[in-house]
């Protein structure tokens, strides 16, 4: 049988309203409930609220119904879903109720939201947390964060260059690679190749960095095949003509 309490946590199909999460909580006993189910449901309902914009809910849920209860993914999914309003209210309201180490910077890097630069700005820098955070940035093309975070905070690029090219972010590779602390002749060029990153290819060359995989040969060797076979095709004409004129 489904319990009210679960009906909590499994309405986010719509925003939540304070009308039913007030009707759901008023009709559950806290002393019947068990104390870390209940801080389960805590937050997944807010992670909800702040998924969806809905800041009166989120509001209620921090303010009556367990006003002393920390956060686990509110600041996360706030950002993640580019509510702006959200963060601030969070910010200045309950700072000191959830996690505000960098790692929100992740969604919102993944998805492309504007409140990337404010998290840069009223964010706590963790160590722990940096490394996550080039990563989400180099396979997203922030460019300017990858920058920043190398820059200011000396993060290791190791991993940021696999994401970068995953994702097929040439410049931000480019870059990290131009910033190296290590040679990375493990670098194979035959994504760049499948996706006709010629300019990155050049780049590759030029500084002896990485080797050719098999795509890549191959993609030459069928290359060199046509540009044979269009040469031969030319000749052939020229000969055809050639002995089409009267002698």
């Amino acid at each position: 049988m489904t319990s009210r309490s679960t009906v909590l946590s499994s309405t986010p199909t719509n925003t939540p309203t304070v009308r039913l999460v007030q009707y759901i909580t008023a009709r559950e006993n806290p002393s019947e409930m068990n104390v870390f189910y209940r801080r389960w449901l805590f937050n997944a309902a807010t992670e909800m609220a702040a998924a969806n914009g809905d800041l009166e809910s989120l509001q209620w849920l921090m303010e009556s119904y367990l006003p002393d209860a920390f956060l686990t993914k509110a600041v996360s999914a706030a950002a993640a879903n580019g509510h702006l309003g959200i963060l601030l209210w969070l910010f200045e309201k309950h700072r000191d109720r959830g996690y505000w180490g960098y790692t929100e910077m992740c969604g919102s890097l993944t998805h492309g939201h504007s409140d990337v630069e404010w998290l840069r700005e009223h964010a706590i820098s963790r160590a722990e947390c940096m490394v996550r955070v080039m990563d989400a940035a180099a396979g997203s093309g922030y460019v300017s964060v990858v920058k920043w975070l190398h820059e200011e905070y000396n993060v290791s690029m190791r991993s940021a260059i696999s994401n970068a090219m995953d994702n097929q972010q040439w410049e931000i590779s480019q870059w990290i690679l131009e910033h190296r602390e290590l040679v990375m002749l493990w670098i194979s060029w035959d994504l760049p190749a499948k996706e006709g990153a010629l300019g990155f290819l050049k780049f590759l060359y030029s500084y002896s960095i990485g080797r050719p995989g098999y795509f890549f040969v191959t993609l030459c060797v069928k290359q060199l095949r046509m540009a044979i076979s269009m040469s031969l095709n030319v000749f052939m004409r020229m000969d055809v003509k050639a002995a089409m004129i009267p002698q």
